[in-house]
């Protein structure tokens, strides 16, 4: 059962797909918002987890525990053809989803549920998942490389024997392509875990390029999925959050498309 929604709508998606959605130029082909975590399961999670998330996490998942938002703009030359079917019934496993780069989209979401995220064993790891067991860890996308158990990595205040153990906690959280996103680091207790880049195969990461997960969900929701700053997120100071609605801020956002549009 979803638990009730927060006072804090910052969190809350359904104005951004509803945004999406009312834009006459813009094609939504798939929007799944997953009810939220009810307060019983939210507790459980942070429970086997170590400790209790920020407000503005346990926010998001109370609104939404998963969500997979998808748009193309007729605007961009990216744009091909309309009539794309939207695909709603269920949430859809998250490679085969992936796999479909016809056309391409300008808006991408896939956002983990937590109990999904937050796992500390991969035998914990519920074989009912939506998203499909095997994409649990990172390190199961990776080919066996003997390198990886070299030398200790520090990492913050944290430091791991090898860089097979530091990758070992890497979870999915979001996607931008088949091969390159957003992976959340395991540090159990630590209300705003890290978020990092990844990208190449999810094989290659640069420790500067890294956020708390909750400012990684501002941005998204600031941003409402638009790929083409996903990758700014970790290259610039935070920005100063908007109070301008959803649709306001989407249109600022085709307003200032940066690649070529059509003529």
């Amino acid at each position: 059962m979803a638990a009730s929604n927060s006072n804090d709508d910052s969190m809350n998606f359904k104005p951004v797909l509803n945004a999406l959605e009312a834009h006459p130029e813009i094609e939504v082909t798939r929007g799944i918002l997953l009810p939220g975590i009810s307060e019983t399961a939210l507790r459980q999670v942070e429970t086997a987890y170590g400790g209790p998330l920020k407000p503005e996490i346990r926010d998001f998942y109370r609104h939404h525990n998963g969500v997979v938002i998808e748009w193309i703009w007729q605007g961009s030359d990216l744009y091909e053809a309309p009539g794309r079917p939207r695909e709603d019934a269920e949430l859809p496993f998250v490679l085969d989803l992936l796999n479909d780069y016809s056309p391409p989209l300008d808006g991408q979401l896939i956002l983990l549920p937590l109990e999904e995220v937050l796992v500390p064993d991969f035998e914990e790891f519920s074989a009912h998942s939506d998203f499909g067991t095997e994409i649990a860890y990172a390190e199961y996308l990776e080919p066996e490389d003997a390198s990886l158990a070299g030398p200790a990595v520090q990492f913050g205040e944290r430091r791991y024997r090898s860089e097979e153990d530091f990758r070992a906690q890497w979870r999915y959280f979001d996607f931008y392509l088949r091969d390159s996103g957003a992976v959340l680091l395991y540090e159990g207790g630590q209300p705003d875990p890290t978020v990092l880049f990844v990208e190449t195969s999810w094989s290659r990461y640069d420790p500067a390029r890294q956020l708390p997960l909750s400012a990684y969900l501002n941005r998204v929701y600031q941003d409402l999925g638009f790929r083409w700053r996903r990758h700014k997120y970790f290259e610039t100071p935070a920005d100063k959050d908007s109070d301008a609605s959803p649709a306001e801020r989407l249109a600022e956002l085709l307003e200032n498309y940066p690649l070529r549009r059509k003529t």
